[in-house]
């Protein structure tokens, strides 16, 4: 039986273990930091080629003063360039890329990522 990895299904699932991931990190936070957060989803779940000025603005502010947030939206957009990268023409090919893309996210240390790992591991 073939296991086929569907583009939709994974890119789908990465921004909700983002929300996950960024609901999580504001019970570590004082209560000023963590609302700062709030209302922040759009920006995060967002490429940033879509954003406008403004947005983009207050990402890069956020992005700052949440590393660990900002580390797993590169992430997310890494997993989105393994699907948009043409010279992946093997299902080998493509199965290491994303060997290699679990090994970083999962090196994050957030248990959403490990999560969505174990997804995709799947």
């Amino acid at each position: 039986m073939a296991i086929v990895l569907d583009r939709f299904q994974v890119l789908k699932n990465l921004p909700e273990q983002l929300t996950a991931a960024r609901r999580e990190l504001p019970r570590a936070l004082p209560a000023e930091e963590a609302r700062a957060l709030k209302g922040s989803r759009g920006l995060w779940l967002t490429t940033p080629e879509n954003l406008e000025e403004d947005q983009l603005q207050q990402l890069t502010a956020l992005r700052a003063q949440f590393p660990s947030l900002a580390q797993l939206a590169d992430q997310r957009e890494a997993l989105r360039q393994i699907f948009e990268e043409a010279t992946l023409t093997t299902p080998a090919a493509g199965a290491a890329q994303l060997a290699q893309w679990s090994a970083s996210a999962r090196a994050l240390g957030l248990p959403a990522v490990n999560k969505f790992g174990d997804t995709l591991d799947r």
